[in-house]
């Protein structure tokens, strides 16, 4: 799980979805905008999203889920503050190795200007 302040609160999801910029990969897609505070004041906000569409096995969907938290808190230290990202899965990630997920994960952040 990832620390309190940097978890995203889920009343904005729907309006992240909506006006977001987007960037995916072959593992993940992700979601991101600049917060409404000043970008020093605030860290990076992250939320994992693993549609059920994906899988109907709560199981697969919650593995998925525990394996792109570990890689987006391997990230954690070098993130850009004043951001509000989703990360959703695009596939089940049962049988992907860590080292990819982590990546996948990496070079999206890059694309996307997260990374500092």
């Amino acid at each position: 799980m990832l620390p309190k302040h940097y978890r995203l609160a889920g009343h904005r999801i729907p309006t992240l979805i909506r006006s977001g910029k987007r960037v995916s990969n072959h593992l993940v897609s992700l979601v991101y905008q600049p917060t409404c505070l000043p970008a020093g004041r605030q860290p990076t906000t992250i939320t994992v999203i693993v549609p059920v569409r994906l899988s109907k096995k709560a199981v697969e969907r919650n593995r998925t889920r525990r394996l792109l938290r570990e890689a987006i808190h391997q990230h954690l230290a070098h993130l850009e503050h004043g951001y509000e990202v989703i990360v959703m899965a695009r596939k089940i990630l049962k049988d992907e190795k860590l080292t990819d997920i982590l990546s996948d994960t990496t070079e999206s952040l890059q694309n996307a200007g997260l990374l500092k």
